[in-house]
């Protein structure tokens, strides 16, 4: 696992820079090009506009509280891709960084229950309103990803279990948070055409994005979603926003 230890000037900056207005059916455009990372420093993000996700804007898991505030769980994402795999930016504002129920390291832990960020894919785009029934036929089209805060990651509940490390990969800057006063979390993913069951990349996808927030330890105490179905935020497919994808640009070279 990598922990980067991120300038906490930057992720402040980001934490407040350019939001995107996102259209009524949630759809998003990824931006291509670019020396994207999945390292956990978003250097390369700072020309792209971030969705900014709150209590009052996101959608709440309902067998959770809602957050008191902002400051208690909020945060902004942005989505881009090169010709090999979509990635995705998170900065998340919490005020408090608890990860006590997943051992760091791990590639099978229980994400729900600690400061964690979930992607959720639909990679066919067939809007199934319960991805995990019919023994998880759907999953091979992609299902849930997630890292926790501390490092630790979970896909098993995706047609790819366990296949952090080699079908997709991610960092936090975990050390730079626990070890200073910032509030403020950044995650950032790589995930593969493979984890959507394609072999190229696609013209669309269905995608959704959730924070779970632990503030106590123990068992988690809110989960904010972009977008879906409040009764199934995680499985309703037809609920998930959608993300686009432009062929990226030919002959650019990167340092």
């Amino acid at each position: 696992m990598l922990f980067i230890h991120k300038s906490l000037t930057i992720l402040l900056v980001l934490s407040a820079g350019l939001v995107s207005a996102v259209p009524a059916d949630h759809s998003l455009s990824a931006m291509s090009g670019g020396a994207f990372k999945a390292d956990g420093v978003l250097d390369e993000w700072s020309h792209i506009p971030f969705v900014a996700v709150t209590p009052k804007t996101g959608v709440l898991d309902a067998r959770t509280a809602p957050p008191s505030s902002d400051q208690d769980l909020s945060f902004r994402f942005a989505v881009g891709h090169d010709a090999d795999a979509l990635y995705v930016a998170v900065v998340v504002t919490d005020d408090r960084t608890v990860a006590d129920s997943c051992k760091p390291g791990s590639i099978s832990a229980p994400a729900w229950d600690d400061d964690a960020v979930e992607i959720f894919l639909d990679g066919n785009h067939n809007g199934t309103p319960d991805s995990r029934i019919d023994g998880g036929k759907e999953l091979h089209f992609g299902g849930e990803f997630s890292l926790i805060a501390n490092g630790a990651a979970m896909s098993d509940f995706s047609g790819y279990p366990q296949s952090f490390g080699k079908l997709w990969n991610g960092a936090s800057n975990y050390a730079a948070v626990t070890n200073g006063t910032a509030q403020v979390m950044a995650y950032e993913f790589r995930m593969t055409w493979a984890t959507m069951g394609l072999k190229n990349m696609p013209k669309i996808i269905g995608f959704n994005l959730s924070v779970q927030d632990d503030d106590d330890g123990g068992r988690r105490d809110h989960a904010l979603y972009w977008t879906g179905n409040p009764q199934r935020p995680f499985s309703d497919e037809s609920k998930f926003g959608t993300v686009t994808f432009d062929e990226p640009p030919q002959n650019v070279s990167h340092p």
